[in-house]
């Protein structure tokens, strides 16, 4: 009867420490799930603000200072729409935020190399820039657009930036911008003349001739440069022969045509200085305009 009484209690003795056991082990499993989750949030939050990272950034030869400091135009802002643009760009519709350098506000475009998300919010460190060729007279171009994603900070082109958050990002950009104003010159890269009164897009032009075209040079998606021969200049100065940038289909080898255009900031190419530089030779307008210089 006794050894009974001694098996039964030691079977209960066991059942005991087994569940004293299971216990254990399922508090030391909830307290690991615990850790793990405090862990992660942890890295995501330090994702998001920086924090823990290095006060540097480079990617690829790409440094977020001198990004900075080369760029005329910073502003933040959440985008609102995207589409394909020409020779492989994109063109986002984006609301302004804040404004870090310069004075953009309200709903700008912005064309870069990258395919941009709408509703997602970016850095954009760019300049003013204009095209004649496609009716554009202000867009902004993005040398880098930045944006957050579940990692922390990205640069379109260049990846998750590792060393720091967007938060910090930004930060860090009005700190710069703050510390080191920029000192290149603000121009509207590829302004033209809008309006469509002949003396006023003759006074706006630095160059105004009569040129034959004598072979094309290179054709992109908006415009096509040619090899031209200057016949007569009727204001400003040339060589006898120029490069010269026509609108597309604009133009045909050996004809001979009159253009109002300008060169400064051209990169040694005339550009068309308003949408309505290139005039028949025998037309009412080339006939006009040659009144108006004295010719």
């Amino acid at each position: 009867m006794v050894l009974i009484i001694i098996g039964a209690n030691g079977s209960m003795k066991s059942k005991r420490t087994i569940k004293v056991q299971c216990r254990l082990i399922f508090q030391l499993l909830v307290f690991v799930l615990a850790a793990f989750l405090l862990v992660s949030c942890a890295e995501k939050e330090a994702a998001r603000t920086g924090e823990g990272r290095k006060s540097g950034s480079k990617i690829a030869g790409w440094t977020l200072n001198d990004s900075i400091d080369a760029a005329p135009c910073i502003f933040t802002g959440k985008c609102l729409s995207v589409k394909e643009g020409i020779n492989s760009t994109f063109e986002m519709r984006l609301c302004v935020s804040k404004a870090l350098r310069g004075n953009t506000e309200g709903e700008v475009e912005v064309i870069g190399g990258e395919r941009y998300e709408v509703g997602r919010e970016y850095l954009i460190l760019s300049r003013r820039a204009a095209s004649v060729y496609t009716g554009k007279p202000l867009y902004y171009f993005a040398d880098a657009a930045l944006y957050e994603d579940e990692n922390g900070a990205c640069r379109g082109f260049g990846g998750e930036l590792t060393e720091y958050g967007f938060g910090q990002i930004i930060d860090a950009v009005s700190a710069r911008v703050g510390e080191k104003p920029y000192e290149g010159e603000d121009v509207i890269i590829g302004e033209y003349c809008v309006s469509a009164d002949l003396r006023a897009v003759c006074d706006y032009s630095d160059f105004i001739a009569v040129v034959e075209v004598k072979d094309i040079d290179a054709e992109f998606a908006d415009r096509v440069n040619c090899i031209c021969t200057v016949r007569s200049v009727l204001k400003g100065e040339a060589p006898y022969e120029i490069k010269v940038a026509f609108f597309k289909g604009g133009v045909e080898k050996g004809g001979r045509y009159l253009i109002l255009a300008c060169e400064k900031n051209g990169g040694g190419i005339y550009h068309m200085s308003s949408p309505y530089s290139l005039l028949d030779l025998n037309g009412e307008d080339a006939r006009r305009v040659s009144e108006m210089l004295g010719r």
